[in-house]
């Protein structure tokens, strides 16, 4: 979608299926995570399809991530313990540069580079 995005076209979810190598009944669930997430819009009909409801560059993988699995990571607190506290202090600074990383990658970023052609001498 990130790809079509400034060609104003609409991806059908046959070729995401094919291109992406992911089942079509499972991408029709995540996409509809993305679409409830106001990530991406969906149009019916036969010029219908996806398209991401903003530009590349402004879709963060987080964004992407808490729209399919809710917050980034979660860890559950137990509280008991003699390292208990120094634990989840770590797992609580591994959260936040998790968060900070996938907040710095955004759509446009994992695009595959342009494909130069053939080359003769």
């Amino acid at each position: 979608m990130a790809r079509l995005f400034d060609l104003g076209e609409m991806a059908h979810i046959e070729s995401l299926s094919q291109d992406e190598g992911i089942p079509a009944n499972y991408l029709a669930q995540i996409l509809a995570e993305l679409r409830n997430a106001g990530l991406i819009t969906s149009k019916r009909g036969k010029k219908g399809g996806y398209s991401l409801s903003r530009n590349p560059k402004d879709i963060s993988m987080r964004d992407v991530i808490e729209a399919i699995d809710g917050e980034v990571l979660t860890f559950t607190r137990n509280g008991a313990g003699f390292s208990a506290t120094k634990v989840e202090g770590a797992f609580q600074q591994l959260k936040d540069n998790f968060e900070k990383s996938a907040e710095e990658i955004t759509l446009d970023q994992l695009l595959p580079a342009e494909d130069p052609g053939m080359y003769y001498i």
